[in-house]
């Protein structure tokens, strides 16, 4: 700073003596003007494009040197040095390296070009571009962090009332993919979204991993030269490119800060994070994501943020949403509906979410792999599918298989269905399954386990041949990327051979685990072009780019759809209620108050009325209710396919859509359908609930829920009504109507 003053002094002191001359750079005030000018777009280029100049700093440091050697070469051109290559060249190169440190050879330069403006201002703006480069090389040395630690201080100091924070808890794929997608979100144009998107911030903390010491937390001077020692480093860029912040922690979140937790326990000053904490009182919305790999390092940290709910009365996390990445089970559902952040906390279920894209699409439904008779709602063939690992994503799509594929064949009876399982340790695996789906035991006829079967083996293709020609759908699971894709080119080179069918009623659905490798999966595209196979038969599904999107956490976490099913629902239901008595009356009119206002509120109440019952029964029935509901919203276009009011492309034939709701029309307040009077509506509204009915019965049974004689028990899982259909019609046909409601919904409910 000092030589720049020194030039700007001497620059003024020659624009007096030369007042009178014409150049524009002897004008003080337009020279000062152009050094303003310059100088607030080389600040502009070190904060906003501090990642252009980090990329491209080398070949900026040399054109600055080049420029550096160029105007002294120019100037020490005389005296002992004149026209002697050898001097100039290494006088030059020293004087401009010395540029780099903040050193200028002034002096050095003779006194006449001291008065010359345009030297002058090309010696002070190369000098000057010099200390730039080093500046951006020191901070790149000082890390990220410190950008961070400035940027966190900004926030603090400048509140914004209609603005975003999302803030992850671990840095990791999942958190930059997600955090990418919210940013795509916030850049779609304004109308497409609520207000605060324009101003989203993204802090990503870097939680003290159980073998580091906590004065790796701490802000030292060593700090500046590693932002940390877990492999931080390689997401600096990525959350840069998101202008995010990146803060370090002292300690993890683990079970052992609950013991420390009381009612005036201050967690972010526990953690060393207490900026971020003011941070959070100071903006109206706030996100937190626990989206670590590891589960329960994830369920920890939620449940000391519960505690601390509990403890005191929390105005920090009033408005906090949490989302964690688990397991979907009951256990990890309590975390939801119990006390302390009560309905503030969701699940993130990767293998779950994984599933449910095969779900959203009718194209991947089972009834889109046998032949249908949309007059009737029946199918003409039976379904075969096999699954090829059964950790969490193949038993997951087991209940898939299993559920959707409970269809009516054409005599209305359950449509023949058989799935294979195979798993080196399928031994072990099914047991526990078998253990709390014990129904499955007697569905020998429709599952074989594989036991002690690998697919490297000879029993295994043995086993394949068998039955290619009536396979239908095959699922890979095994939790290794390339051995799942060289799986799959196998299965379907060898059902391009040998099935009599090629490819007809036939797929393979590979779930990818970490990140698609596109240029891979492009690859075997390619390499399938070579058959002529128009149609694809390998779909890989459950890509963490895909689950870890704004739209999934958004919808499918939030399950937002089948909150809305269940409140239309309900609507039905006590619109149905007879009114034949002032005793029914009142209770339609007390029903109809009772009823809220939103999808939500009314999910909500279902579960803090059977949560307040505090018994093991209420949580299997409030369990078993929301899973009904879950699976009613993916099954309704299972049910339009069998009507012929959607098409394989999951787009609704309109015509024949509107056929079907005139058709389930009810009568008012009752639950009769009048308008189901001839043979032909009456054999397809009957099989479409007979389909709903089968559908129930295998989601009871995944559940753990057996049939029984007696009335229902939710301490046993026992139920009566889980029976075949003619069974249900003759002993229970009270229980009709509930199918048929649900049938009726499936063709009114708008699903986008």
């Amino acid at each position: 700073m000092y030589m720049l003053s020194t030039v700007i002094s001497q620059t003024g002191e020659c624009n007096a003596q030369h007042a009178t001359d014409p150049c524009f750079l002897n004008q003080w005030g337009y020279s000062t003007l152009l050094l303003i000018i310059i100088g607030i777009g080389l600040v502009y280029l070190l904060f906003k494009k501090r990642k252009f100049l980090v990329d491209n700093l080398k070949w900026i440091a040399g054109t600055v040197f080049i420029a550096g050697f160029l105007i002294y070469w120019y100037a020490f051109n005389e005296g002992g040095s004149d026209s002697n290559s050898i001097a100039l060249a290494f006088r030059s190169a020293l004087s401009s390296m010395e540029m780099f440190a903040s050193h200028s050879d002034l002096l050095e330069v003779p006194e006449d070009l001291h008065h010359d403006p345009f030297y002058m201002t090309i010696f002070s703006v190369i000098h000057f571009l010099a200390v730039i480069v080093s500046a951006v090389f020191i901070i790149k040395l000082l890390g990220f962090r410190f950008i961070s630690w400035v940027r966190l201080c900004m926030a603090n100091l400048s509140r914004k009332k209609k603005c975003r924070l999302f803030i992850f808890w671990g840095v990791n794929d999942n958190a930059i993919l997600l955090a990418n997608s919210i940013r795509k979100k916030a850049a779609e144009p304004k109308g497409k979204n609520e207000e605060g998107w324009e101003n989203c911030k993204f802090i990503f903390v870097r939680l003290l991993s159980a073998n580091e010491s906590s004065s790796h937390g701490r802000f030292t001077f060593s700090h500046f030269f590693n932002s940390s020692h877990d492999g931080t480093e390689k997401f600096i860029e990525k959350i840069e490119e998101l202008d995010g912040i990146l803060v370090n922690s002292k300690f993890g979140i683990t079970g052992r800060v609950i013991d420390k937790v009381k009612s005036e326990f201050d967690l972010y000053k526990y953690l060393g994070l207490r900026r971020l904490g003011n941070l959070i009182k100071k903006y109206p919305q706030a996100t937190f994501y626990f989206l670590s790999p590891n589960e329960e390092l994830n369920l920890e940290a939620v449940s000391v943020f519960k505690e601390i709910a509990k403890c005191k009365e929390d105005r920090v996390h009033n408005q906090v949403q949490i989302y964690c990445h688990a397991r979907k089970n009951n256990q990890n559902q309590k975390l939801e509906i119990c006390d302390g952040l009560k309905h503030q906390i969701h699940i993130i279920d990767s293998s779950n979410l994984a599933v449910l894209q095969l779900k959203k699409n009718v194209r991947n439904h089972p009834v889109n792999f046998v032949d249908v008779d949309t007059s009737k709602a029946c199918v003409k063939k039976p379904f075969t599918s096999m699954i090829i690992g059964f950790g969490e994503t193949g038993r997951d799509a087991f209940r898939f298989l299993y559920e959707f594929g409970a269809l009516i064949d054409v005599n209305g009876n359950r449509n023949p269905q058989k799935i294979y399982v195979v798993d080196e340790h399928i031994d072990e695996l099914k047991g526990d399954f078998l253990m709390k789906a014990p129904a499955l035991k007697e569905r020998k006829n429709e599952l074989e386990w594989c036991e002690e079967m690998s697919i490297h083996s000879e029993r295994f293709w043995e086993k394949f041949s068998e039955i290619i020609h009536d396979l239908n759908y095959v699922v890979i699971a095994i939790g290794n990327d390339n051995e799942g894709m060289a799986l799959a080119i196998d299965l379907y080179e060898y059902a391009y051979r040998y099935r009599k069918d090629c490819f007809n009623d036939f797929r393979i659905y590979l779930r990818v685990n970490g990140s698609c490798n596109t240029i891979q999966l492009k690859q075997i595209k390619e390499y399938f072009n070579i058959y002529g196979n128009t149609r694809d038969v390998i779909i890989t599904f459950g890509a963490q780019e895909e689950i870890f999107s704004y739209d999934v956490v958004s919808t499918d976490v939030l399950e937002v759809l089948a909150k809305e099913f269940y409140y239309a629902y309900q609507k039905i239901m006590i619109d149905a209620m007879p009114e034949t008595n002032e005793k029914e009356i009142e209770e339609k009119k007390k029903a109809k108050e009772s009823l809220k206002q939103t999808a939500e509120e009314e999910w909500n109440a279902r579960r803090e009325a059977l949560q307040d019952k505090h018994s093991l029964d209420a949580q299997i029935k409030l369990a078993y209710q929301e899973e009904q509901d879950r699976a009613n919203v993916w099954h309704i276009d299972t049910k339009k396919f069998l009507a012929g009011a959607m098409g394989e492309d999951g787009k609704d034939n309109k015509e024949r859509l509107k056929e079907m709701v005139e058709l389930t029309q009810r009568d008012a307040h009752t639950l009769n359908y009048s308008k189901v009077c001839d043979v032909v509506s009456s054999t397809l509204f009957d099989n479409l609930s007979k389909c709903e009915h089968l559908r129930w019965n295998a989601c009871m049974e995944l559940q753990g829920f057996v049939t029984c004689d007696g009335d229902k028990d939710f301490q046993q899982k026992k139920h009566k009504c889980i029976v075949d259909n003619d069974i249900l019609r003759s002993k229970y046909p009270e229980t009709i109507p509930y199918d048929q409601c649900v049938v009726e919904l499936s063709f009114r409910l708008k699903k986008n």
